[in-house]
């Protein structure tokens, strides 16, 4: 696997994981 493919994997485990946060985060202010 290419360089690309790792990266784009790891930005979708961030994403999966920072999306259920954002709501919290932004009320939190």
């Amino acid at each position: 696997m290419g360089l690309e493919t790792w990266i784009a994997l790891a930005t979708a485990s961030i994403a999966l994981v920072l999306i259920p946060w954002m709501p919290a985060a932004l009320r939190r202010g």
